[in-house]
């Protein structure tokens, strides 16, 4: 044991003389180290692979090298070949402030924004060196050396397309068509430009004025060079050589030609229209009645139209529609020989007098069906079925003579009985074949036998007063029926004064 530890001590005083002969450059025995072949193992590589074995027992202290000097000791650098005097941060590596992987020492341009593709130099990329990164240049393949604006696109004064480097026009005014020069277009080369060319299309060597366009003196279409009828009146519709059209080939050209449809071979006058003598709308060449009056209305052949077929034309026609086969006077309506206005060939009543309402067939009128014509009928509203005298009023069997009234027990007529009496002296004197009874009567106060005489006494006042205004006697009749026969309630003053009354009876 003690022989093996003395042998020991012995190796590691041996390999601790030799070490420190290693120590003054760096470099440290390692036997163990299989990544070196020679069993050396210097600088960085030696902190790599074994650490630093040894420390506190060399010469030396073992201390952590930096190999690049870039003040991040090798077992922290990750870029351990950095450039000598470069920037770098905690693990050795060289700066690049805008992260765009061009460091901060070769970064021409180091504010890069993020995501933005670069250069070596780490600028974004401009391929045409014109000064305008490729991204925003909207001309990228600008002609090294040339001026560009901050488009990247070169200056274009005038805004037609052509730079001005090329544009041998530079004021061309705006939207107008240009050439390769910048100078606009005449595409028919009649001197005038395409923008201002209101006829492009005009051919070679023709004279064009200010708008490019050929001259057309009479406004007519047809320019001057084709024009044979230079002198066309304003408005005409001309034919292909500008001269005016005769559509019907008359003679009168079409914008004179008030009748443009004239037949072939047919005379016309000024107007283009074939003459019409009687001005009835039917041409001379065609008519049949040549002198047919001014304003009378005619046939296809010129005559005048009968349209009823009576014998009188429709100029003279009163009635134009009057059935076939009846006579007619002078004015062609039917003869009404009595003018009530239903011709002879209709009228049953040919006699009528003049002026009298007829119906359809020339009878007089009879309203209420009584008998007597409406002329005649001073009732003209007589019920049905009654009975009329000659001016057609209803004969009433029982007649009332209201307001001829009596005072209580009295049969003296009052003086307002007068009117009403006199009405009824004037029927019997326009009918004296009328017979009527006269009929008295009471109310019921009173005794029915002195009631009975009293009424007598009432018709017989009234029989009186008939007789002493000139009706016949035999005309009349009286006769009292007392209380007998009331019309109205005896048990008011009012129905009492209606029984108190006289009737006229017709007889006959």
């Amino acid at each position: 044991m003690r022989i093996k530890a003395f042998v020991a001590f012995t190796a590691l005083a041996i390999a601790g003389t030799a070490m420190h002969a290693l120590a003054a450059e760096a470099r440290f025995y390692d036997p163990s180290n299989p990544a070196s072949t020679t069993g050396v193992t210097t600088d960085h590589d030696l902190y790599r692979t074994i650490g630093c074995p040894g420390r506190g027992l060399l010469d030396a202290p073992c201390t952590i090298p930096d190999s690049d000097g870039d003040g991040v000791t090798d077992d922290r650098d990750r870029c351990p070949g950095t450039v000598a005097g470069a920037k770098v941060d905690a693990v050795g590596c060289e700066l690049d402030a805008d992260g765009d992987g061009v460091v901060d020492r070769l970064d021409a341009c180091p504010a890069t924004a993020a995501g933005r593709k670069v250069d070596a130099a780490g600028c974004e990329p401009d391929a045409d060196r014109d000064g305008v990164i490729d991204r925003l240049d909207a001309c990228p393949g600008t002609p090294a050396g040339t001026q560009v604006d901050i488009t990247g696109c070169e200056p274009d004064a005038d805004g037609d397309g052509v730079a001005n480097r090329l544009d041998t026009c530079p004021n061309t005014p705006a939207g107008r068509k240009v050439d390769a020069a910048g100078c606009e277009m005449d595409a028919d080369k009649d001197g005038i430009v395409d923008g201002l060319d209101q006829c492009p299309d005009t051919p070679a060597g023709r004279a064009v004025d200010a708008q490019g366009c050929e001259p057309d003196a009479d406004k007519d279409g047809v320019v001057d060079a084709l024009d044979q009828c230079a002198d066309t009146p304003a408005g005409r519709k001309i034919d292909a050589a500008g001269c005016e059209m005769d559509g019907d080939k008359d003679g009168v050209v079409d914008g004179l030609d008030q009748c443009p449809d004239t037949p072939a071979g047919r005379a016309v006058d000024a107007r283009g229209c074939e003459p019409d003598a009687d001005k009835d709308g039917v041409v001379d060449a065609l008519d049949q009645c040549a002198d047919t009056p001014a304003g009378r209305k005619v046939d296809a052949a010129g005559c005048e139209v009968d349209s009823d077929k009576d014998g009188v034309v429709d100029g003279l026609d009163q009635c134009p529609d009057t059935p076939a086969g009846r006579v007619v006077d002078a004015q062609g309506c039917e003869l009404d020989a009595d003018k009530d206005g239903v011709v002879d060939a209709l009228d049953q009543c040919a006699g009528t007098p003049a002026g009298r309402k007829v119906d359809a067939a020339g009878c007089e009128m009879d309203g209420d069906k009584d008998g007597i014509v409406d002329a005649l009928d001073q009732c003209p509203d007589t019920p049905a079925g009654d009975k009329v005298d000659n001016v057609g009023c209803t004969l009433l069997n029982t007649i009332v003579l209201r307001g001829v009234n009596f005072d209580n027990d009295s049969a003296v007529l009052r003086d307002e009985a007068s009117a009403i009496l006199d009405d009824a002296v004037a029927i019997f004197k326009r009918y004296p074949a009328l017979k009527v009874e006269v009929a008295g009567h009471t109310d019921s106060t009173g005794s029915a036998a002195h009631n009975q005489q009293l009424s007598a006494r009432r018709a017989q006042a009234v029989m009186e007063y008939f007789t002493a205004k000139g009706v016949a006697a035999e005309q009349l009749k009286s006769s009292g029926y007392g209380e007998s026969q009331p019309v109205a309630d005896n048990a008011s003053a009012e129905g009492r004064a209606e029984n108190r009354r006289v009737e006229l009876r017709v007889l006959n």
